[in-house]
């Protein structure tokens, strides 16, 4: 009898513990990744969580979108547009964002677009706010694969709803500075209406080195056009 009992209770602790490997080893993202519908069911891969740079078929919804008034918008207040930086050395970065509740960043290597785009009880994006510097020559098309600087602004904003980060220093060149705001999720956040401004914000600087050179042709601000950035080659 002692020997039954001693039996059932070997196998009940292997169960246990059998249980609760497979669960470390299926679920290490904070959410779980919902079950594939639709087209997703017959994919090759489907999204779980991590990033895949082969592509994915994802079944998450796309959550709370939030009202017109409170849809967001981005604005970088540094650098300014145009400017001009001497190379290798450091500089600020710091954008200013309405409408999105700033500080909520999942986990990119296990909640990767995982996560549906959720609002505060007042309707507001949770998310966060990442920027990413390009280099670029003339008007070839840049490749979003290639970036001289990326950083997610994972913390709370400032009462301005500013965000700041440090970039240690470029090289000479004519640079494209982007935002990026996302949900907690990291997928660029989904506004309510078609017909709106742009959520994100892109400016142009040169960064020189110093003798004033640089490696690319100088751009300048065509001052005739408002409210438009657009940019003409100085001969």
């Amino acid at each position: 009898m002692k020997s039954s009992i001693i039996i059932l209770l070997i196998i009940f602790v292997a169960l246990f513990s059998l249980d609760f490997i497979e669960a470390e080893v299926e679920s290490p993202n904070k959410y779980d990744s919902p079950e594939p519908v639709g087209k997703c069911k017959s994919a090759v891969v489907t999204a779980i969580g991590t990033q895949n740079s082969n592509g994915s078929c994802s079944s998450q919804i796309l959550g709370d979108l939030p009202s017109k008034s409170k849809m967001v918008s981005v604005i970088i207040v540094n650098p300014e547009n145009g400017a001009s930086i001497a190379a290798n050395e450091k500089f600020k970065i710091r954008i200013e964002v309405s409408n999105l509740k700033t500080g909520f960043f999942a986990d990119p290597d296990t909640d990767f677009t995982d996560v549906s785009q959720t609002t505060t009880d007042d309707g507001i994006i949770k998310g966060h706010v990442h920027v990413t510097i390009q280099e670029l020559n003339g008007n070839v098309i840049p490749n979003p694969s290639e970036y001289k600087f990326f950083k997610g602004m994972d913390d709370a904003a400032d009462d301005k709803g500013g965000l700041e980060t440090e970039v240690s220093g470029l090289s000479s060149g004519f640079y494209r500075l982007c935002t990026l705001a996302a949900s907690e999720g990291h997928q660029p956040v989904v506004m309510p209406v078609l017909q709106r401004g742009s959520q994100d914000d892109c400016i142009r600087f040169s960064v020189t080195g110093d003798d004033g050179s640089s490696n690319v042709v100088i751009w300048k601000w065509n001052e005739r056009v408002f409210n438009i950035e657009h940019y003409v080659r100085v001969e």
